[in-house]
């Protein structure tokens, strides 16, 4: 099957950074001496920074200004994105496979603006993607539903069944191949429907490096 474009997600697909995301909330409790691990995250169930931020504060009756903890925690994330963050090993073989074949890439995340573009920056992959960059959190969208995925796709002149979504997330690969996406997955350890995730993808891989390029 030949692809005429390919659509990735950021956070767990390209890059290894899940674990920084799924410790924030703990590690601000802890350091305000509520002992906290991952499964805080499930409780808070907020889309974002400063969303999370109010609830623990609410919740823990924690005596500090919003504003001064968002702008400590958005630090923090900034610094990881900007000077920590790595690449999921393999996906450079696929993003170098898809630019000699002319098969354009687009990227479709829940991830900011600013973030991504430090991450992107730092890992060397901004030529792959140009402007074909689309943040859910700056459009107020969801891939839980099609809409971010379909106006990648037009963006790239393509349609669904010749595009190819990547994603570790199965809540977001279900939704691109049930309107009609291929979907390749990848494991990540802070994925916890690995079962169903590998269920709905056309394909799974442990590692990038385990998918079979000559698909593309």
């Amino acid at each position: 099957m030949k692809f005429n474009a390919a659509i990735f997600d950021l956070d767990g697909t390209l890059l290894d950074s899940m674990g920084m995301w799924a410790s924030l909330c703990p590690d601000f409790l802890n350091r305000h001496g509520i002992k906290a691990g991952i499964e805080v995250n499930a409780k808070i169930g907020v889309p974002s920074v400063r969303g999370a931020i109010r609830w623990m504060l609410e919740t823990y009756n924690i005596a500090a200004d919003e504003e001064e903890v968002y702008r400590q925690v958005w630090d923090e994330i900034t610094c990881f994105y900007s000077e920590k963050v790595s690449l999921k090993p393999g996906i450079i073989p696929i993003l170098e496979k898809l630019k000699k074949a002319g098969i354009p890439a687009g990227l479709v995340t829940a991830t900011e603006n600013g973030l991504l573009k430090h991450a992107l920056r730092r890992v060397g992959l901004l030529d792959y993607f140009g402007s074909n960059i689309l943040s859910c959190a700056e459009t107020n969208l969801s891939k839980a539903t099609p809409e971010p995925f379909m106006i990648m796709t037009e963006i790239l002149n393509s349609t669904p069944e010749k595009t190819i979504v990547f994603e570790d997330a199965f809540y977001a690969a279900n939704t691109a191949r049930t309107h009609g996406f291929n979907v390749a997955a990848v494991y990540d350890r802070f994925e916890f429907h690995q079962e169903k995730l590998q269920q709905c993808a056309n394909w799974y891989c442990r590692e990038w490096d385990d998918f079979p390029l000559e698909i593309i």
